[in-house]
C-alpha cells in the first residue's frame, strides 16, 4: 500500500491542450493523431488460417494491438469523438485542459474545466471528462467531474436526479454534434445543481459516532468468519487510515455529518491508497474509477446516506 499526494485523478497525465482552439489542434497536442486500422483475426488450424469473425484494432502510428472486436464494430476515431467538444468549448462555456491515452491507447480522453463554483463555503472545479475506447469496452462517454478545491477531493457521486456519466452514438453530421454538445452542456448544469442540493443535505445530517461505526464496519467488516490473517490486516489497516482521513484538518468544520463522511472517503479511496497498488497501470486504473464510477466510494456513499 502507498500514499498517493493530494492530486487530481489526472495530475501528471497526458498532455496540457489549454492552448488548443479546436480538438483537432488538442488531439495533435496530445499524441493522439492516429488512427485505429482493423483486419480479421486469424487462428491456425492444422496449418491453415481459418477466421475466427473477430475484428483486431490495432494502431497506425505504431501498429500496437488496441483490441479485439465483432464484425459489426465501428471504428469511432479520435478525431471523430471528440469533435462535438468544439462546440461546447467555441461557446465559451467550457476550456480545453488535458488529453491523453490509458493502456496504451485502448482508451482516449479529454478534459475541459467549466466554471467553477462554491458549495457550502468551499470553492469547486468543475470538469466535463470525455472519452472513447478502441477495444469495445464503451462508446463516447461524457462524465461530470467535481474536484473539492482545497483538498482534491473527488466527488463523483451517484445521485437520484441527475445522470453521473452519459454515452453518446457517434452519427458524424453536424446537426448530431451540436446535439451533443447542448445535452452535454444541459446534463452538466443538471448534475451541478443537485450536486449543490445533495451536498447541502448531507452537510446538515448528522453522523452520531454509532452510526460513523457502522459505517465503517459496512465497508470494512471486522472480523469475518474464517478471514486470514493477511485480509484481517488489510481490514485493519483501511481502517486505520479512514479515521486519518477523517480527523483531517479540511473535515474538522463538517465532523459528524454525513458530507464529513463522504469527504473522507473520497480523500482515502483517490488519495490514501486505498484501492490502489503501485503497479504499472495504477494511474490509468485510477483515472478510469473517475469515467466508469468507483465502486468502493459508492458503496461508502450509499451506506452514508441510509446511516
Amino acid at each position: 500500500m502507498f500514499t498517493v499526494a493530494r492530486n487530481t485523478p489526472w495530475h501528471g497525465m497526458g498532455e496540457s491542450v489549454a492552448t488548443a482552439p479546436t480538438s483537432e489542434e488538442a488531439i495533435k497536442l496530445a499524441g493522439l493523431d492516429w488512427d485505429v486500422l482493423q483486419q480479421p483475426s486469424f487462428i491456425t488450424i492444422d496449418n491453415q488460417p481459418v477466421k475466427t469473425g473477430d475484428i483486431i484494432n490495432y494502431r497506425s502510428s505504431d501498429k500496437s494491438i488496441l483490441g479485439t472486436v465483432k464484425e459489426r464494430y465501428r471504428v469511432v476515431q479520435n478525431r471523430e469523438a471528440f469533435e462535438f467538444t468544439d462546440a461546447i468549448i467555441g461557446n465559451g462555456d467550457a476550456q480545453y485542459e488535458t488529453a491523453g491515452s490509458l493502456y496504451g491507447g485502448k482508451v482516449v480522453w479529454m478534459l475541459a474545466k467549466l466554471p467553477s463554483d462554491t458549495v457550502l463555503g468551499d470553492k469547486m472545479d468543475r470538469y466535463l471528462l470525455f472519452s472513447n475506447s478502441h477495444d469495445g469496452s464503451r462508446a463516447v462517454t461524457v462524465t461530470p467531474t467535481t474536484i473539492r478545491v482545497w483538498c482534491s477531493n473527488t466527488l463523483n457521486m451517484a445521485l437520484k436526479k441527475a445522470k453521473r456519466k452519459w454515452t453518446f452514438v457517434h452519427k458524424g453530421d453536424m446537426e448530431s454534434k451540436l446535439d451533443e454538445a447542448r445535452k452535454s452542456l444541459i446534463l452538466a448544469d443538471n448534475y451541478n445543481n443537485e450536486f449543490k442540493k445533495n451536498a447541502e443535505v448531507l452537510a446538515m445530517k448528522k453522523i452520531t459516532p454509532e452510526q460513523a461505526r457502522k459505517i465503517i464496519d459496512g465497508m470494512f467488516p471486522l472480523p469475518e468468519e474464517d478471514m486470514s490473517k493477511t485480509k484481517l490486516d488489510h481490514m485493519i489497516t483501511l481502517r486505520e487510515n479512514f479515521i486519518k482521513c477523517y480527523n483531517a484538518d479540511d473535515i474538522v468544520d463538517y465532523k459528524g455529518t454525513a458530507w464529513g463522511m463522504i469527504n473522507a472517503f473520497s480523500d482515502m479511496i483517490y488519495h490514501g491508497g486505498a484501492t490502489l497498488r503501485e503497479t504499472k497501470s495504477y494511474q490509468d486504473n485510477r483515472l478510469m474509477s473517475v469515467i466508469g464510477g468507483n465502486a468502493m466510494f459508492d458503496k461508502a456513499y450509499n451506506l452514508t446516506i441510509s446511516a
